[in-house]
């Protein structure tokens, strides 16, 4: 005869251990675990997350071309797509839409030229440069020295500097 291995307490463990392979106590797979509940808040928060990053994307682009502050970012990062909704009752003009009358000294029109150059829109930022030149003769040197930048830029791409 032979004798068993283990005391009570190896016996009291085999007792109460489910079987490995019991489907209904330990399901073997993962379909069994997700609910509907649960592929509908994964598919809405892949939609939210979308959402969200894409009025960031857009948002950014947005006031930069407008010359907008931080604070207009500062919020939406914070509140994300509804700060969009007060950005289009309170937007400022575009750079490019701004006419040099609406610059009432010269550095504001060069900053305004700078960034425009820096965004890439070299035709605009010339035009303002031009017309800086014209009403603050004093700042011809650094306005000059921005526009044969300019110049090299658009001979760069191919563009008529001119």
């Amino acid at each position: 005869m032979q004798r068993r291995t283990g005391g009570p307490f190896s016996r009291l463990l085999a007792s109460l251990s489910p079987v490995p392979a019991d489907a209904y106590r330990y399901p073997t797979e993962l379909l069994h675990q997700i609910t509907m509940e649960a592929v509908a808040t994964i598919l809405f928060l892949i939609v939210f997350a979308a959402v969200f990053t894409g009025s960031i994307a857009w948002g950014v682009k947005e006031f930069q071309s407008r010359d907008a502050g931080s604070g207009w970012l500062l919020l939406l990062w914070l509140f994300g797509p509804v700060t969009l909704f007060a950005w289009f009752a309170f937007r400022p003009k575009r750079l490019v839409d701004r006419t040099p009358d609406d610059f009432s000294n010269a550095d504001d029109q060069i900053a305004a030229a700078a960034r425009l150059e820096s965004l890439g829109d070299l035709k605009a930022a010339q035009h303002l440069l031009t017309n800086a030149a014209a009403r603050w003769p004093e700042h011809d040197t650094y306005i000059t020295n921005m526009m044969n930048e300019i110049d090299r830029k658009l001979v760069l791409q191919g563009a008529d500097p001119s």
